[in-house]
This record gives structure tokens, sequence and C-alpha cells, in this order.
């Protein structure tokens, strides 16, 4: 449907806004965090992200907010992604420190956002883990709900698992691996 079109538009922004450009212009949030072993890699790309939503400038509100909402959404699921067990060096590297630096930044982050720092609509982007358990409807026909994990995972792992050689997303599982490790 249309919605998950957007969706899926949202991965693509989440991805632009997440290259070494973008991560240099929040290291600052991630300075406390030694080089190399200490989870600044990630951290750097989580604040991207954090980042990259806070900017969204969009004049209609109710845009902005989903937009906001998919790419905070995306952005834990990518998380996920980096905290899990097959994830190369995810251990040696402090992954799940450097995000939960970022995370804990994000108040200050936004405070900075294009799109947030006068804006009383924004929310703060939490690290949400089991985002398994949330819920969705699909369309405004029905009362049926389905699981929000079924259709994000699909979108996230399309990313993800490209490993083409033109695919220059810094969300493929080879350009993470070839950051942060």
């Amino acid at each position: 449907s249309e919605v998950w079109k957007e969706v899926e538009e949202q991965m693509k922004e989440l991805a632009k806004g997440t290259t070494e450009d973008k991560k240099s212009a929040v290291s600052s949030f991630c300075s406390k965090l030694p080089k190399d072993e200490n989870g600044r890699e990630a951290c750097l790309l989580i604040a991207a992200g954090l980042k990259n939503l806070y900017d969204i400038n969009e004049s209609d509100a109710v845009k902005a907010s989903f937009q906001r909402t998919m790419q905070c959404v995306l952005l834990n699921a990518i998380a996920d992604k980096l905290e899990h067990n097959n994830f190369p060096c995810k251990d040696e590297k402090n992954v799940e420190r450097g995000i939960t630096a970022a995370f804990n930044k994000s108040d200050e982050i936004m405070s900075e956002g294009i799109g947030c720092k006068d804006n009383d609509k924004c929310f703060k982007c939490d690290r949400l883990k089991g985002y398994e358990d949330c819920e969705i409807k699909t369309d405004a026909t029905t009362t049926e709900e389905k699981k929000l994990k079924g259709k994000i995972d699909p979108i996230i792992n399309r990313e993800y698992e490209n490993s083409t050689t033109d695919n220059s997303s810094s969300l493929s599982k080879k350009s993470l691996t070839t950051t942060i490790c």
C-alpha cells in the first residue's frame, strides 16, 4: 500500500542521512567514546540517524510526524541488527554501548534538529527494544492488526542484505561491517 511505499522511502532517506559526512556532523555527541573499541562508530551511525529524523522540515505536520516516526522505528530496527549475535564485531567493538550512548543524547540532538528545535510537535526517539510486540492497522477499513515487525523487517532486510557492488547504502551489512568493524 501507499504507506509502506512511504516507509521504504524513509528507509532511503535514513540511509542518505547516515553517510560518513553526516556522521562527522554529529561527532560531538559521541566524543566521550574513544575511537576503536568503545562503540564510537555505532554511536556516530545512530546519532546521524537521529539528526536526520530531527532535521525533517516538512511543512505538513502530520507528514513530518509520520516520517520521523518511521525513521525512528527503522533506526531501532537497524540498532537491533547491530546488536544481533550474528553481527561480526558486536562485542569487541562495544556496539551496544555506542548505540546506548547515541540514544542517550537524543534530546540534545533533537534540540539542534532543523525541523525540531522550534517545534512542539516533535517527539524524542528512544531506543525501543522489542518492537516485535507492536501492532499496527494496515488500513482504515479493517480492524485487523498486523505485527509491525512483519512489515518493517522486509524493508530493513532489503537494505541490509543488499550487497551488490553498486550499492553504496550506509545501512547495508557490507557497509556497516566496514565502518563499525
